[in-house]
């Protein structure tokens, strides 16, 4: 199952009464934005363990792909998506996350696509491959929606998600709170959850 939250409060619903044992949080993506302060949230709000992965080295090595393997749940931070997916990408954690069970808080959640989209513009480009047909940005990463739903074109679902959103899959697309999603130019509305 993969989770794709908008941020750590819409995330911290969620996991509400879910039991918190073997938690890893990976802050890659926060590497420029003070991962500390980050991971210091995330570690008060939800437990867990740190795997410290914020470059290409710390992806290569095969011990901290064995931890998000044996992780019940990765939560993945919020900050540079294109750190992440330079970082993971073609790597033992890149593998590793594409297989666990993970958590995305913000922007960071667009990797994971075979389309991502790239915040600087609003364009697709290629992401990790752990799911095809869908694009999943933040509101705060689309300056230029009408822009990036035309560069998506009709063939994929992009899902905008909201502070408060909350999108899942595990075989099937389910969400609650603030998102929206287009294919083309028709409205997608997921189950909830």
């Amino acid at each position: 199952m993969i989770t794709f939250a908008g941020s750590l409060d819409a995330l911290e619903q969620w996991l509400e009464g879910r039991g918190r044992d073997g938690l890893v949080i990976v802050p890659t993506a926060s590497a420029f934005s003070n991962p500390s302060q980050s991971t210091a949230s995330a570690l008060e709000r939800f437990g867990g363990t740190v795997v410290s992965i914020m470059n290409r080295a710390d992806a290569m090595q095969s011990e901290n792909a064995d931890i998000i393997r044996s992780a019940t749940l990765a939560i993945c931070l919020d900050g540079s998506p294109l750190h992440a997916r330079a970082v993971w990408r073609t790597s033992p954690v890149g593998e590793a996350l594409r297989v666990t069970n993970v958590a995305t808080v913000g922007g960071v959640g667009s990797v994971f696509g075979s389309v991502m989209i790239d915040p600087r513009g609003g364009a697709p480009t290629v992401g990790l491959g752990r799911f095809d047909d869908v694009a999943i940005t933040t509101t705060s990463a689309t300056d230029d929606l009408p822009r990036t739903k035309q560069l998506v074109g009709p063939d994929i679902t992009l899902v905008v998600l909201g502070e408060s959103g909350l999108v899942t899959f595990d075989g099937q697309w389910l969400a609650n709170g603030a998102y929206y999603a287009s294919r083309g130019s028709s409205e997608v509305v997921f189950s909830s959850r």
